[in-house]
């Protein structure tokens, strides 16, 4: 039977991940724990991207007419976002200008061109009457797995016929050699 990995985060909590052993047998499947490499598993420990901190690896999502009570309510996934969203509008122009703009922020020609590559530039907030939301570049994730954390308890299931006795069992060894291994 294949084994599944999605009933519950990856967590380096054990009192959660024997929880989810136990849910898992409560809804009538075979579960148990493993210790596995974070990433190894369907829903792994995950932090923001870093790459998002770079405010050209975002692009635009959509645009509203400027919005103070969706600005200051909005869940922005970092710092970056936030500002792009409070003091930049999307534009459209050339690659090379593009470029320049982002190492040197000077404006050239084919910058403003209305067409081309979309990318965020900055206004004064005085300036600006619409709010742009905005999403990752395509190919950059919101969300990476946590590379500071090593291994996690992942609660494990599959469909075969659960045996609570064995289930209890199998976990109580898996505590017991955790326990020898702190």
């Amino acid at each position: 039977m294949e084994t599944r990995t999605n009933w519950t985060e990856a967590t380096q909590d054990i009192h959660v991940a024997m929880f989810g052993v136990l849910s898992a047998l409560k809804a009538g499947h075979n579960a148990w724990l493993e210790y596995r490499k974070n990433g190894d598993q369907q829903f792994p420990i995950k932090i923001v991207n870093p790459e998002l901190n770079d405010k050209f690896n975002w692009t635009m999502l959509y645009g509203v007419p400027w919005d103070e009570k969706l600005a200051e309510s909005h869940r922005y996934i970092n710092a970056i976002e936030k500002d792009l969203t409070l003091h930049h509008v999307a534009k459209f122009g050339e690659p090379d200008a593009i470029a320049t703009y982002q190492k040197t922020g000077e404006v050239t020609k084919g910058l403003l061109k209305g067409m081309g590559t979309c990318f965020p530039f900055k206004l004064d907030p005085k300036e600006q009457h619409w709010m742009f939301m905005w999403r990752p570049l395509d190919g950059i994730a919101y969300h990476v797995v946590d590379p500071s954390i090593e291994n996690v308890f992942v609660v494990c299931w599959n469909d075969d016929k659960p045996d609570t006795r064995a289930i209890l069992k199998r976990m109580a060894g898996f505590i017991d050699g955790y326990a020898d291994s702190l």
